[in-house]
């Protein structure tokens, strides 16, 4: 389905084991700004994102994830540009590492950066990706992630 990012496999029953899932299409638990989703190129990882329409500092963008209990590494693919803010992402409301760049003097595609989080417990939780600031060089605070996927690192 378009929009899930998982990581794991399927077992024969359909489920998903060790992992997060959650869709960057489905609607928001909630948000600080007007945020949209918008279809690109082929030059583009999955051929689209999230941004916001109209940024600010500190627009932020709820999503709603069911997690297996374990440890997890948050794999971030972003596009960068002149008028790009910095993004933090937060689980449940804590920082999941170091902020993520997405100023950069020309536009680029599929840029990846890696964070670690703590260990989840097994349910819902909420991954909120948050503006709160931009490189000096910057000219906006945009935020525009193509993809987030979860990998299991530990129990």
């Amino acid at each position: 389905m378009a929009g899930i990012e998982t990581s794991g496999s399927a077992s024969a029953a359909g489920a998903y084991p060790q992992q997060c899932v959650y869709d960057l299409l489905s609607p928001r638990l909630s948000t600080g700004g007007t945020w949209t989703n918008y279809d690109y190129t082929a030059s583009q990882r999955n051929g689209y994102s999230v941004y916001q329409a109209g940024p600010a500092v500190n627009d932020y963008i709820d999503f709603d994830m069911l997690c297996d209990a374990g440890t997890y590494e948050i794999w971030i693919m972003h596009a960068k540009n002149t008028d790009a803010g910095q993004i933090q992402f937060l689980v449940d409301g804590v920082n999941a590492g170091a902020i993520v760049e997405g100023y950069n003097a020309s536009l680029t595609y599929n840029n990846v950066a890696t964070r670690s989080t703590a260990s989840l417990s097994a349910g819902r939780h909420t991954l909120r990706m948050q503006i709160p600031s931009k490189h000096a060089s910057s000219t906006n605070y945009y935020g525009q992630t193509q993809m987030v996927a979860w990998r299991r690192t530990g129990a």
